[in-house]
């Protein structure tokens, strides 16, 4: 059975002439991309020039012309904001946690092209209603605060309501803080998308020479990748590689949710399908039941050091690692 990857490979040298050198190929993540190239030059016979291969946090940072800081100076330039703003009066060391969740509710904030104004003054208007979320876009907005929360039932409860006063003032130390980092030539990699996404729906322009861009292997998009994925559809340069099962996308499964409207918005080449020979049943090219072992752990560093006991054992062939949560993967 042909991988994703090498059928994206073969479609794009049929497409190029065994030329890629002027195309552009985004993935999720880094390791897609290595990957990508790894089954390039296995395809490719005698010396060409690849293409440039980038992660979509990679692209967005590289088109947005900012520099993006590490987590520390992130923290650093939030803290006396906090401090202010809150009257905070704890530690750096004792801020680092809160500060770490604010972050990280901030660059959802701008991924998904959220209007922060709008969203902590609605968590504010709910405190003091006290009404059940009834209302759709309310809770497309809430789930961007999601890990914040840790959970976010219906109805507010003790300890989430003592944290609302805390929302009250994250507007402005929202913009304080991306003040404070643009002063320095700086942005989150959140603001950088938010920065690409704005420029185009504002009517600028952006620096994309090449010739093609392919966007390989995504699932569920911001709001910022759907404007940018339109913008390179609209001028003809983009071609879109979704890796789905016929299975997924016969409108009642789950596990379709995201790929069956963007195989729509951002339809594949026609002569391209991510599954051998067209089958129509999951488990047609697996004749053998995968061995599935579940794996508890307690902390982000604890799924880490797993990972690496993991990958040590043996060679990863054919195995998946699904992680619940991969913010510490390159």
């Amino acid at each position: 059975m042909k991988s994703f990857l090498s059928l994206v490979v073969r479609d794009i040298l049929d497409l190029t002439g065994n030329d890629p050198g002027r195309s552009v190929f985004i993935f999720p993540n880094r390791r897609s991309g290595r990957e990508f190239l790894e089954e390039m030059h296995r395809q490719i016979n005698g010396p060409v020039l690849s293409p440039e291969v980038l992660s979509i946090d990679d692209w967005m940072i590289k088109l947005s012309g900012f520099v993006v800081p590490d987590r520390n100076t992130s923290l650093a330039a939030l803290y006396p904001i906090i401090r202010k703003r809150l009257d905070y009066r704890g530690s750096f060391a004792q801020f680092m946690d809160f500060g770490e969740m604010i972050l990280s509710d901030f660059d959802d904030v701008d991924r998904y092209l959220a209007d922060p104004a709008r969203l902590f003054r609605g968590l504010t208007e709910y405190k003091m209603t006290e009404t059940v979320i009834d209302s759709d876009e309310f809770k497309q907005l809430t789930e961007l605060i999601a890990r914040f929360w840790g959970s976010f039932s219906e109805r507010v409860s003790r300890h989430q309501e003592n944290w609302l006063a805390t929302w009250e003032q994250l507007d402005p130390i929202y913009h304080d803080f991306h003040h404070a980092l643009q002063s320095k030539g700086m942005a989150t990699s959140g603001y950088c998308y938010r920065a690409v996404a704005e420029k185009i729906e504002q009517g600028g322009s952006l620096r994309m020479e090449q010739d093609l861009f392919g966007l390989v292997g995504f699932n569920a998009l911001t709001r910022a990748e759907e404007v940018l994925f339109e913008h390179l559809q609209e001028a003809g340069k983009a071609r879109f590689y979704w890796d789905y099962h016929p299975f997924y996308c016969n409108g009642a499964h789950e596990a379709g949710r995201f790929i069956t409207p963007n195989l729509v918005k951002f339809p594949a080449p026609e002569n391209f399908t991510p599954f051998p020979d067209g089958c129509s049943a999951l488990y047609d090219t697996q004749p053998d039941p995968p061995l599935i072992r579940i794996l508890p752990v307690t902390s982000q560093s604890g799924q880490t050091h797993l990972l690496t006991a993991l990958l040590q054992e043996e060679p990863i062939g054919n195995r998946g690692i699904i992680l619940a949560d991969e913010a510490g993967l390159p």
